[in-house]
């Protein structure tokens, strides 16, 4: 069983094939430095006790888990329990950002080609442990980097950890309150919207964008209006160049991106670029943080590097926050956006109600 934990301590659950049981006796060894200074607790198969379901007790230390590591070897995807039930369980809560999950490549075998390759590696440079000269550098070497996601993780609000418990009254603690609410959201919405249809109509019958009235005034602050089509101008955006995978991060960390965009009426977008380390950051931090798209559709940022990044596709009078708790990809205003953890692409996804005309104005400031 987990012992007793304090808000600030990390717990990680470990997934593993009975197989390989060696190697984790060999890790468990190396994080017991950070289990007695109290900033982890960790929790795997072996710690079931005699005449407990170890299907349940399993599914609930897999539920609640801030970081989820995967021991990953030719007998870690061979089982159908480690690789068919746990790691997809690990990579779901992963998606809703509810968990970090790791992978530490124990022995040679064929990862990349498997939804494995979407995740962060350890040990640094993808060699698996048991081709090390020495396996207990190897060990120590992601024992240090294990460290520095947890400290990162301690040192963010417990609220907003992956998943850390919800503040006292957050709806998310009432499942019927949550969705009424977003309901309410949703019908305020519709209201707002039609409120505003009169302002609007087309440009020409095969331009699709809204234009603004010659007998009104648009109203200065965005109103997200519905799409017919995933995006009216077939934009696509893409990276030809990934900036460093960088757990920690900092304001001496310096690395670039770089990317394309294409699509009719590109020259009406520009890119806003976001770097995670305990918070997410705006990304150059100088007095023009948003990046140009050249005529040819390139574009090119000096960032400060961190473990992920969010590119984001706006209108150039978009107004970027300087830094933000909340995933940018969920900010408003927002046409296209991808999620990026080392040379991983996350997700890409375009917003179907994004304001897509660069003649309104779009804050999101807090």
């Amino acid at each position: 069983m987990l012992p007793s934990t304090d808000s600030n301590r990390i717990e990680i659950f470990i997934s593993y094939s009975h197989k390989d049981e060696p190697l984790l006796e060999r890790l468990l060894a190396h994080l017991s430095g950070l289990q007695r200074a109290g900033v982890i607790t960790v929790w795997h198969g072996r710690d079931i006790s005699a005449g407990e379901d170890w299907r349940k007790e399993i599914d609930k230390y897999l539920a609640t888990a801030q970081v989820v590591l995967l021991l990953v070897s030719a007998d870690f995807i061979a089982s159908d329990y480690c690789y068919g039930v746990e790691f997809e369980r690990a990579m779901a809560r992963y998606d809703r950002e509810e968990a970090r999950v790791i992978s530490i490549l124990l022995g040679p075998c064929d990862w990349e080609n498997t939804p494995l390759k979407r995740l962060q590696v350890l040990p640094r440079g993808a060699a698996p442990i048991t081709e090390w000269p020495n396996r207990e550098k190897a060990f120590a070497s992601v024992t240090k980097d294990i460290r520095q996601v947890v400290e990162r993780l301690r040192h963010t609000d417990v609220g907003d950890r992956p998943g850390g418990p919800k503040g006292i009254g957050e709806v998310d603690s009432v499942p019927g309150v949550k969705y009424t609410l977003a309901l309410v959201l949703t019908i305020a919405m519709i209201a707002l919207v039609a409120g505003f249809i009169g302002y609007y109509k087309p440009q020409s019958p095969d331009a699709g964008v809204p234009q603004a009235s010659p007998s009104a005034t648009p109203p200065s602050t965005a109103v997200a209006k519905p799409s017919a089509s995933v995006s009216p101008h077939a934009l696509k955006i893409a990276i030809t160049e990934f900036p460093p995978y960088n757990p920690v991060g900092g304001p001496d960390s310096i690395g670039h991106i770089a990317g394309t965009v294409e699509g009719s009426r590109r020259e009406e977008y520009c890119i806003v670029i976001f770097s995670y380390t305990n918070l997410w950051y705006l990304q150059p931090s100088t007095a023009e943080s948003k990046t140009a798209i050249d005529p040819n559709g390139s574009w090119r940022a000096e960032i400060k590097t961190g473990p992920k990044y969010a590119v984001l596709l706006v209108p150039r009078n978009y107004q970027p926050p300087n830094k933000t708790s909340t995933n940018p990809t969920r900010l408003d205003g927002v046409v296209l956006f991808m999620e990026i953890e080392g040379k991983n692409v996350l997700r890409i996804r375009q917003n179907r109600n994004a304001v897509t005309s660069a003649t309104e104005n779009v804050n999101t400031n807090p």
